[in-house]
């Protein structure tokens, strides 16, 4: 049996000799990531231009949560949106009895099966921004960069976990194609600080919604160090909203009536 990081490889191998069939959306992708990113940063420009610091943030700093904010975006549309997206099709065409009946966790395959990569402009702009905005603030380093890299790990996997859930919602609902607009309404947040915003949404996007481990953490971890406690706790939801994610996922099976029933 292969091991996952063998499986993950041929199937980047397989979506990169398929999708090179179609060279020019990689022009619309990079266009599109460029679009993305100059609309943001004029945002971004516009709000600093009016006042000093966001949230006790200087501007250099949003570039560096900007940067975060497009590697998140440039994640979904390269991994979780192209495979968990399909999970209601899988249901309502039946595929789903032949993934169940492959030598792999069903899980995994959905999630990874497929990889969107026309979406690698994003995930270049995102780092790229990254980068500048630590040069920028003199703090560029081998240690901030790997600081910077522990948080960002923890942020995907709660980000996956999230969409997983999310989407696992169609073994009972089947249509739920809208369903990760929930998402995106809450991490739109993430573009700004979140010590920006009142008490009250500051406790949901940090506690009941983590868009804070999402964005701000990981943008901290990359000019200010690391902060011990929001370290732990970070990990802590990632691991936690990863295990959520597998009992959801072998409690939508246990309830899954197979398309041949």
């Amino acid at each position: 049996m292969m091991t996952p990081l063998r499986l993950i490889r041929q199937f980047f191998t397989n979506a990169l000799q398929i999708e090179m069939e179609y060279r020019a959306e990689f022009f619309v992708s990079a266009l599109n990531s460029m679009l993305a990113f100059g609309s943001g940063f004029l945002v971004l420009y516009a709000i600093f231009h009016n006042v000093p610091t966001l949230g006790g943030w200087a501007f250099e700093e949003g570039l560096i949560l900007f940067g975060v904010f497009l590697i998140i975006e440039g994640y979904i549309a390269m991994i979780l949106k192209p495979n968990l997206s399909r999970i209601s099709e899988y249901i309502r065409l039946g595929t789903m009895d032949f993934i169940l009946l492959k030598p792999i966790n069903s899980q995994f395959f959905v999630s990874f099966r497929f990889v969107n990569i026309w979406a690698f402009p994003s995930l270049i702009t995102g780092f790229g921004l990254v980068t500048y905005g630590m040069w920028a603030l003199d703090v560029l380093s081998l240690l901030n960069l790997a600081q910077f890299t522990l948080m960002l790990i923890p942020a995907l996997i709660i980000v996956y976990a999230i969409w997983c859930v999310l989407n696992t919602t169609a073994f009972w609902w089947t249509k739920v194609e809208n369903i990760n607009l929930m998402f995106r309404a809450f991490f739109e947040a993430g573009r700004f600080p979140v010590t920006a915003y009142p008490g009250w949404l500051k406790v949901v996007l940090t506690v009941i919604v983590p868009v804070a481990f999402m964005t701000t953490v990981p943008a901290q971890a990359a000019f200010s160090g690391l902060n011990l406690h929001m370290t732990i706790t970070g990990w802590i939801i990632a691991i936690v909203a990863l295990g959520i994610s597998h009992l959801f996922w072998r409690l939508a099976l246990a309830s899954y009536a197979s398309a041949s029933s």
